[in-house]
C-alpha cells in the first residue's frame, strides 16, 4: 500500500510502501536511508511549526530518526509507521516543552508562498493569510496540534489519533469544528 503526500505546491508524492521501509531499515543503514528520506521532511516540518527554530527543529529531528532506528527491530507490523513516527516527535517536542516555551509564531513557520501574479491579489492575500494565522495562534494548543499534524505532518485522521490517543472519528470531528471555526471567524471579519 502506497500513502500519498503533498510535498509542495500542487506536487504529490508517493510514499514507499511502509511494510518494504520497514523490512530495509532491518537491514542496516542503507535501508534506514530509505525510512528517513520517506519522512524526514514531514516530520521536519511538523517540528518546526511546534518550536520554531531550524537549530531546536534539526536536533529534535535527529533525536526522532535515532529513536526510530533504536526501535526499529522490535517495531511491531500490525502498528502505523507513521503514526509511530509522529508519536516519536510529538512525544520529543512534548519533552522539549517541559525545558522551554516555544519561540515562533504560526506565520513565520508556515511561510505561506502565494502564487498570485497580481500585486493587489497578492496583497488581499496575505491580509487574508495573516488573519487566518492570528486566528489559530489564539487556539489552544492542543487545537493547534491537531492542525499542525494534520497539514504540516501530513498524517490521517486515523494516525493523528493514535499519535494523540483519540479515536479517528473524534480528530476527524474535532479538526473539522476548527476548520468550520476558523471559516466563520473569517467570514465575520470579511463583514
Amino acid at each position: 500500500m502506497h500513502e500519498n503526500v503533498s510535498v509542495g505546491r500542487g506536487q504529490v508524492m508517493a510514499l514507499p510502501d511502509p511494510n518494504d521501509l520497514i523490512q530495509t531499515a532491518k537491514k542496516g543503514k542503507a535501508g534506514f536511508a530509505n525510512l528517513y528520506q520517506a519522512y524526514a521532511l514531514r516530520v521536519y516540518r511538523y517540528i518546526y511549526a511546534r518550536v520554531g527554530n531550524h537549530q531546536d527543529t534539526e536536533d529534535l529531528t535527529s533525536q526522532v530518526f535515532i529513536a526510530v532506528m533504536n526501535g526499529i527491530e522490535s517495531f511491531g507490523g500490525n502498528h502505523n509507521l507513521s503514526a509511530w513516527i509522529f508519536t516519536i516527535a510529538h512525544n520529543k517536542v512534548a519533552d522539549r516543552y517541559r525545558k522551554q516555551k516555544p519561540e515562533v509564531t504560526l506565520e513565520q513557520a508556515y511561510q505561506l508562498p502565494s502564487g498570485h501574479p497580481d500585486p493587489l491579489q497578492h496583497v488581499l492575500a496575505d491580509e487574508q493569510v495573516t488573519q487566518l494565522l492570528t486566528l489559530v495562534s489564539d487556539l489552544d494548543a492542543e487545537k493547534q496540534e491537531l492542525l499542525q499534524l494534520r497539514f504540516a505532518a501530513e498524517l490521517s485522521y486515523n494516525e493523528i489519533g493514535e499519535v494523540v490517543g483519540k479515536s479517528e472519528g473524534a480528530v476527524k470531528m474535532a479538526v473539522h469544528r476548527i476548520l468550520h471555526q476558523l471559516q466563520e471567524k473569517m467570514e465575520h471579519k470579511d463583514a
